[in-house]
C-alpha cells in the first residue's frame, strides 16, 4: 500500500514540475522561447523604437506648440524606459 502512495507522489510532482516549466517558456512547431527573455527583448525593442521615433520627430518640427508634444512624449517613454524593463520576478 506504501508503494502506491509514493508512485502518487511522485507523479504529482511531476506534472507539478510540467506546469512550471510550460509557464516559463513558450514553444511553437519550430521553437522554443524562454518567456521572460522575450519578454524583455520586446519591451527593451519598443521603447527604443520609440524613442528614436519621437526625437526624430522633435528634431523636424520647427514650431514651439509641435516641439512641445514631441519633448512630452519623448520625456514620457524615457520615464518609463529608466526603472524597466527587468529580467527579474517581481513576486
Amino acid at each position: 500500500m506504501f508503494c502506491n502512495e509514493e508512485k502518487v507522489e511522485i507523479e504529482g510532482q511531476n506534472q507539478q514540475q510540467h506546469i512550471e516549466e510550460t509557464h516559463t517558456t513558450w514553444q511553437s512547431c519550430c521553437l522554443t522561447l524562454d518567456r521572460e527573455f522575450t519578454l524583455f527583448i520586446t519591451k527593451y525593442l519598443l521603447m527604443v523604437g520609440l524613442i528614436i521615433f519621437f526625437g526624430y520627430n522633435l528634431s523636424q518640427v520647427t514650431e514651439c506648440n509641435d516641439k512641445n508634444l514631441w519633448q512630452s512624449l519623448l520625456l514620457l517613454v524615457i520615464g518609463i524606459a529608466l526603472p524597466s524593463p527587468s529580467l527579474t520576478n517581481k513576486k
